[in-house]
């Protein structure tokens, strides 16, 4: 879909505007689809008027104006905070240009978990297992092997043009003389099924592929390396003033992450807080409204509205594949979690005001 800022790039740049008006929904007149899924489509919109293109060449515009930008004459450059944000890689999954045959789904991988029977996973899962495509896009159901290759060999041509645009922004930073004292950090919001546990899409399901998000801190002078640390999206903002050398805000949630940067082997927090509202399920909906979700350096606890429990240990259960909730010998261990769920949901809940 193409709207604002970006129509109105790519129509300076002599893009058709029939073509970028036309219908991205299942009647979109793809140069090529997939027939298991209209999700999976080659774009008639070309590769130069695509969203991650717009994204990389209007990131490096504002670098350049920002490289040239100083406070005063003779003083250094200001210091800046730049978020680029890629809509892509995401469903629909529809990579242009020569992306769409860049990896053919007979090479990928399949999920060690496909086969997951669900026998002991909440109700909606196993329901939403047994739904098919629909012309709904955020519909979640339960693939066929086919179709999560299709899906996934599009969905690696679009990485890798975000690869190639990323790319292109390093070398910019380095073309300008800021990649020596700016830091660099790639994250997201979420992950995707993709065939896991037979399952597509993402919403009101807590498994690790749709929770794990990566996440690198790139600072000029540092050594490489990994951590094993529990961090939060919440963390960032507190994780950037803190790389600033600016005060940490008083009432705000999260924690810097920079002493990883220096200790791999540390912690900066003892587990992590998710919660979900899913709107498109409305009361009396097989669906979830919520889900709150614990994770700590050992298990998985999540609490859905419907009633239904989750845990899992992962240290011995990776693939999530055992549910633990409803088990007897489990009992005080998740009344454990249940209670540190309980206080994660207390921090975080927003100050009442009077009024």
């Amino acid at each position: 879909m193409v709207a604002g800022h970006h129509y109105r790039w790519a129509l300076e740049r002599g893009a058709d505007p029939t073509v970028l008006a036309r219908e991205w929904g299942p009647n979109n007149p793809a140069l090529e689809r997939y027939p298991g899924w209209w999700q999976v489509y080659q774009p008639a919109l070309p590769e130069e008027f695509h969203s991650t293109t717009f994204v990389t060449e209007r990131t490096i515009a504002w670098l350049e104006s920002c490289a040239g930008a100083t406070s005063g004459p003779g003083t250094a450059r200001r210091p800046f905070f730049l978020q680029c944000s890629f809509p892509d890689p995401h469903h629909p999954f529809t990579p242009p240009g020569h992306w769409w045959n860049a990896y053919r789904p007979e090479d990928m991988p399949e999920p060690a978990t496909f086969d997951d029977s669900l026998a002991g996973a909440p109700a909606h899962l196993r329901l939403i297992r047994g739904m098919r495509p629909s012309r709904n896009a955020v519909q979640m159901f339960g693939p066929t092997r086919e179709l999560v290759r299709h899906a996934m060999a599009a969905e690696f041509g679009l990485v890798s043009m975000l690869d190639e645009g990323i790319g292109w922004i390093l070398a910019a930073l380095e073309r300008l003389g800021l990649a020596g004292d700016t830091v660099v950090v790639f994250t997201s919001d979420h992950g995707e099924m993709f065939g896991d546990h037979g399952l597509m899409l993402k919403a009101t399901m807590h498994y690790q592929p749709c929770l794990r998000v990566p996440l690198v801190i790139a600072r000029p002078g540092d050594r490489g390396g990994r951590t094993r640390a529990l961090e939060s999206s919440l963390d960032l903002a507190q994780t950037f003033l803190d790389l600033a050398g600016v005060a940490p805000f008083a009432d705000m949630q999260g924690r810097s992450l920079v002493p990883l940067l220096a200790d791999r082997t540390g912690a900066v927090r003892d587990h992590c807080y998710v919660e979900e509202d899913f709107p498109l399920a409305l009361h009396g909906s097989p669906l979830p409204l919520r889900t709150r979700t614990l994770i700590t350096g050992r298990y998985r606890y999540s609490r859905y509205s419907s009633g239904d429990a989750e845990l899992y240990d992962l240290e011995a259960d990776p693939g999530e594949l055992r549910n633990l909730a409803e088990e007897p010998a489990m009992r005080s261990l998740r009344a454990e979690l249940s209670e540190r769920l309980l206080d994660a949901i207390t921090d975080v809940s927003p100050l009442a005001t009077a009024g």
